[in-house]
């Protein structure tokens, strides 16, 4: 499991073009969180994926035009 941070401009849509992303692949979202960070906003997503998998998440995430930064995924423990 990863997790992965995605921060972003709060604009119509943005948040559903992220979640796409992962979804249209058929990967296990564990858990979505999204909340207000300054000026802009923060998604973490808890998610199964191998490495081939996460750069394309990141490929496609920085496409999104309201997308601001996408950080690096870091491994879960399944704790």
């Amino acid at each position: 499991m990863h997790q992965c941070q995605i921060r972003y401009r709060n604009s119509q849509g943005t948040l559903l073009r992220i979640l796409l992303a992962a979804t249209r692949r058929g990967l296990d979202l564990h858990s979505v969180r999204a909340e207000p960070e300054g000026a802009s906003h923060r998604a973490t997503l808890q998610l199964e994926a191998n490495a081939r998998q996460l750069a394309q998440l990141g490929r496609d995430w920085r496409a999104i035009v309201d997308v601001l930064e996408v950080g690096q995924p870091m491994p879960q423990g399944d704790a």
